[in-house]
This record gives C-alpha cells, structure tokens and sequence, in this order.
C-alpha cells in the first residue's frame, strides 16, 4: 500500500501505473503478469459470450444487486451483534 506522504500520489496519472508502484519490478513476473490482463474491452466481449454488451450490463446489475444484498445484511449482522463495523 502506498503510505500518504508517498511522492508517488504527486505523480500525473499517466505516470501512476501499476508498473511504478510494483515492488518486484526487476524480475519478469510481474511484467508477464502485467501484459496477460486483457483489455478492459475485450475483456467484457470475452465475458460476454457472444451475446451483446447490454445483456451483459443486465446480467452484471442483477449479479451486484445481489452482492449488494449480501453485503448489508453482513453488515447488519456484525453491527447488531456488536462484532464491528464494516
């Protein structure tokens, strides 16, 4: 995590990458890993099946509605519990 006083936060956001900030940066794996992510575009075609963009977005909000769901009655159950906060 980079600490707040970091001189990477002053850095335009072209130059603040993932590959600026990876600690390994000398060795090839995080390279290699770092040019097999997809294209956020062809990543969503990838996931899409074939089938258009839109449905896609509609499948994508039902499934975050429901985490949605998950999430706050999680939250309900730490926080009536008197087990934290989330």
């Amino acid at each position: 995590m980079v600490p707040y006083s970091s001189p990477l936060l002053s850095l335009s956001p072209s130059l603040y990458t993932l590959t600026s900030l990876c600690i390994l940066n000398s060795t090839p794996i995080p390279q290699i890993a770092i040019h097999a992510v997809p294209r956020r575009d062809d990543f969503f075609t990838r996931i899409a099946q074939g089938s258009s963009l839109e449905k896609l977005d509609i499948e994508l909000a039902k499934w975050l509605a429901a985490i949605d769901a998950l999430v706050i009655r999680l939250s309900a159950f730490l926080r009536d519990g008197n087990y934290g906060r989330v």
